[in-house]
């Protein structure tokens, strides 16, 4: 089935342009992205000791389509929790790591492991935690409420929010190229 969709506006920097227009998108074998303020919108709420989130369906089914293409989705996160393993879990996508300070250390070991280059990796995140893996993959991109250093440093600045589709308007851009 030919994929085809409209991805509505995109970001001024961006000029309605597609990153995987400049790039082999047929080599990218990975999407790797933050949790917390990229598939959710950021906010924490506890509920005693539990901490819950809100995620968007969109998201996830976005990653659906990328496994049905037979590109791998994983989560590199600086917080664990409970919600985030468990919609990890539920989508059937990788963990690289969760609770993690050095990012791109984690993420190296994995591409290693999986004998995947960064050159074939698309990295989502949304803060400076982010910044390195951003900037070794071979599309480093962030969402539109990202800190200020990222969106300099991105290759390509998403026009939706975190926990707002991001993820899925990365993928349908994917999936246009294909």
């Amino acid at each position: 089935m030919q994929y085809k969709d409209d991805v509505g506006n995109l970001s001024e920097k961006n000029k309605k342009s597609n990153p995987f227009l400049s790039i082999d998108a047929s080599n990218i074998k990975l999407f790797v992205t933050d949790i917390d303020g990229t598939l959710t919108n950021g906010n924490l709420y506890y509920t005693g000791l539990e901490i819950m989130k809100q995620f968007n369906v969109h998201d996830g089914y976005g990653g659906k389509l990328l496994l049905e293409k037979g590109v791998a989705v994983a989560v590199l996160s600086g917080r664990k929790d409970g919600s985030s393993v468990a919609r990890v879990k539920d989508l059937g996508w990788d963990i690289v790591g969760l609770g993690v300070d050095d990012k791109l250390k984690i993420l190296s070991s994995y591409l290693k492991e999986k004998k995947i280059n960064f050159s074939q990796v698309v990295y989502l995140g949304d803060d400076l935690n982010d910044l390195e893996c951003i900037q070794s993959s071979g599309l480093g991109c962030c969402v539109a409420d990202s800190q200020a250093l990222l969106k300099k440093e991105s290759d390509f600045i998403l026009s939706k929010r975190g926990g707002e589709g991001a993820f899925r308007e990365l993928v349908d851009l994917f999936l246009n190229c294909l």
